[in-house]
């Protein structure tokens, strides 16, 4: 399944097809994806240690950044039993297809992964540490 959201990074091909709202939200966040681009960072990381200090903070990003993501989609759309259509539809189409990426993405080797199953998989194959992570799912799902 080809997402309209991710298949259409090239935007000029998708011009025609954006929803106005998406439109006026790409433009509103240009100069913010251009400072990204840019950033210094990315001269920083220039050898495997350094790899792995950027890799064992980045991570949190990834894990807050799926917490966000599941936070949209249960002020967005249903998640509960009894289902019922709630939101904006064409919004929580957009939240559920990202949800679909983010979670249960193509591992590479026929299978699937959330993408942040797959940053910690990297993580442990290239020897950086995630031992603070690791510790800290399973303290999740023990309740804490």
């Amino acid at each position: 399944m080809t997402s309209f959201w991710l298949a259409d990074r090239n935007r000029s091909d998708a011009e025609d097809r954006t929803p106005p709202r998406v439109k006026e939200l790409l433009n509103n966040l240009e100069d913010a994806r251009q400072a990204l681009v840019a950033h210094p960072v990315y001269a920083r990381v220039d050898s495997v240690e350094s790899m792995h200090v950027f890799m064992s903070f980045h991570i949190w990003a990834v894990w807050d950044f799926m917490c966000l993501l599941k936070g949209l989609q249960v002020s967005m759309s249903c998640v509960q039993v009894p289902w019922f259509p709630q939101g904006d539809r064409t919004l929580r189409r957009l939240v559920n297809e990202i949800v679909v990426a983010e979670e249960t993405d193509e591992d590479g080797l026929g299978g699937f992964a959330a993408h942040f199953e797959l940053y910690l998989d990297s993580m442990d194959q290239c020897g950086a540490d995630s031992a603070s992570v690791h510790a800290f799912i399973e303290a999740l799902r023990g309740g804490a």
